[in-house]
């Protein structure tokens, strides 16, 4: 809480007049030297009006949070630590910080306060005011961002004089710098609190704008409708937002290829070219910008398919291409008729490209890309299997016509129709069902069904781990005859719960479900389970700092674990059931 203000019994008194000062307005044109000591000027104590007080254009806070505690602070005992202030003319000062105090004096009812005024330059109240607010822990980091970037725009101060200035690592000045970059729609999810600084920054390295809108909405919903955490994003992003310069669709190093573009290997979007930005950035060969690289991709492509029709070489249009090449991996989809000449011939023994096989025969070539931008030349299978032939191979023999694949079996085609008709049937079957359900009821019976089909569809781990949490009886009888496995106990248990228990099943089965991760994942839980624990307010974190407090051996279950009322009632639902099926079983008898 910063310091309240002595009592209003001085605040008649009047500043001393100023004299023989210069106008203090102007900026210096020196260069700047922020890493000497050099003393400030003496000032002045005395108590200013607030009427003459006018709040500074360049404080970088622009959010200063709730005065409630100050002002009333400040009724008690006054301002005790004087503001610093600039004298602009006879009867005006510039405050140069304490607008807190300033601010909260005010709403206090205060007429004046105590001020320690200094004659200083655009410069120096600019350098001022970031030292004394990067000290302080609530400054808002665009605040802080917006200053250095007037330092180092306005007043040519280097990223290495920045960091010497205000006591900072130069990364962390780079870091700062680039939130400046953020577009409106990200800047005000980072002001809302959606996203936290390390995950504004990775929205900031977006050079796009319309991308950093798109990756904002995605990062603040998340996979399951929750922000994702830094280390998601940066996955995320570099994912989604970033490419490889080695698997370019065009030569990085050519600085002829976009106009005002230059080579990718001297651009500042580059990893390697800021590594201070992105130290997560393993490669230092990462192009930052889809956009540009997109553009380069085409203009690389345009100018390959110039060539190729002046050279009389047949050009597919996309919308062939889009079919051909179906996989987004760039691999020819199944039974096309054509083979790609980078690809490996599968029928050779020597594993080789089709290249280096029938390249001397010289067949007609194709050309074509994939969705990723990366050209391929094709060569129709017939014209494959010719220069197989021409080119001497016998292993080429009693293949099929084209000599390129295995025998066909004649009912190949048939399957294809088969399968075909039967993608249609499930297709329109969903739509029916779907309409059929719209503004029904959710019942016990629909319940019952959705139930029955997770379980049947569930791993099985997850189904087990739901039977020995609820304590349900599987494997032999006592007269030696194999009972029910998991997947039948909890069946069983579906069809003898109510309404409010086969929610509470549901919910179990998908947490259960979608709670575990594997060794390989550097997360504790899954996306399911962290989502419901963020929905019902458990505090996972908790549990997490409890479990591993706990001595490897002698961990305690937990007091709740099995005991919850949902799975007393299940353990309830079972055991009534099986009396009952004893009942009728003696009564028949």
């Amino acid at each position: 809480m910063e310091e309240p203000a002595p009592s209003c019994a001085c605040a008649a008194a009047r500043a001393p007049p100023f004299h023989h000062h210069t106008h203090p307005m102007t900026t210096t044109t020196a260069d700047p030297q922020p890493a000497t000591a050099v003393p400030p000027p003496p000032a002045a104590a005395v108590i200013l009006p607030l009427a003459q007080l006018a709040e500074s254009p360049t404080n970088p806070r622009q959010r200063y949070g709730d005065l409630t505690e100050l002002i009333d602070s400040i009724r008690r005992q006054g301002v005790l630590q004087p503001v610093l202030a600039r004298p602009l003319d006879q009867d005006r000062y510039e405050l140069v910080f304490g607008h807190r105090r300033f601010r909260a004096a005010r709403e206090a009812g205060l007429t004046a306060l105590p001020a320690m005024v200094r004659e200083m330059t655009d410069l120096e109240v600019l350098e001022a005011q970031l030292v004394e607010n990067c000290q302080r822990v609530d400054i808002h980091p665009l605040d802080e961002a917006e200053g250095y970037r007037r330092l180092h725009e306005e007043h040519g101060y280097s990223v290495d004089d920045i960091a010497a200035k205000v006591g900072k690592s130069k990364a962390a000045v780079y870091a700062r710098l680039k939130l400046c970059s953020l577009a409106p729609a990200a800047r005000k999810a980072f002001l809302e609190e959606r996203l936290s600084p390390s995950v504004a920054l990775l929205v900031a390295r977006i050079p796009d704008r319309e991308l950093q809108d798109q990756a904002t909405k995605e990062l603040t919903r998340g996979a399951d409708f929750r922000p994702m955490s830094v280390r998601e994003a940066e996955e995320f992003i570099q994912e989604n937002y970033m490419l490889r310069l080695a698997e370019a669709p065009f030569d990085p190093k050519d600085a002829e290829l976009l106009a005002n573009a230059g080579p990718c290997t001297t651009c500042p979007k580059r990893t390697g070219n800021q590594a201070l930005l992105f130290p997560d950035v393993k490669s230092a060969d990462v192009c930052t910008d889809p956009v540009c690289f997109d553009k380069k991709a085409a203009a690389a492509w345009a100018r390959r398919v110039e060539t190729a029709k002046a050279a009389g070489q047949e050009v597919l249009p996309d919308k062939k291409c889009r079919q051909l090449f179906p996989y987004g991996d760039g691999r020819l989809a199944y039974d096309t008729p054509f083979i790609d000449l980078h690809e490996r011939c599968p029928v050779d023994p020597k594993n080789r490209h089709w290249r280096n096989l029938i390249g001397k025969q010289n067949p007609p070539t194709i050309l074509a890309r994939d969705a990723d931008g990366n050209s391929h030349e094709l060569v129709k299978r017939e014209d494959a299997a010719k220069a197989l032939k021409e080119a001497g191979y016998t292993w080429a023999k009693g293949r099929t016509a084209d000599g390129t694949t295995r025998p066909r079996d004649p009912s190949f085609a048939k399957q294809q129709q088969k399968a075909k008709e039967s993608a249609e049937v499930v297709r329109r079957a969903i739509v029916a069902v779907l309409e059929a359900a719209a503004g029904k009821a959710l019942d016990r019976a629909w319940w019952r069904l959705m139930l029955r089909w997770l379980v049947e569809f569930s791993w099985s781990d997850a189904v087990r781990q739901i039977v020995k949490r609820r304590g349900l009886k599987t494997g032999k009888r006592t007269d030696g005859v194999i009972g029910k496995d998991n997947e039948g106990a909890l069946l069983e248990l579906v069809d003898n719960a109510d309404e409010a228990e086969l929610q509470q099943l549901l919910l179990e089965l998908v947490v259960t479900r979608g709670g575990y991760v594997g060794n390989w994942s550097t997360n504790t839980c899954g996306d399911a389970l962290v989502a419901a624990c963020a929905f019902y307010g458990v505090d996972l974190k908790a549990i997490t700092s409890e479990v591993r407090a706990a001595k490897p051996g002698r961990a305690k279950k937990s007091a709740h674990k099995d005991t919850t009322p949902a799975v007393r009632r299940g353990r309830k639902a079972a055991k009534t059931s099986k009396k009952s099926k004893r009942a009728n079983a003696a009564e028949a008898a």
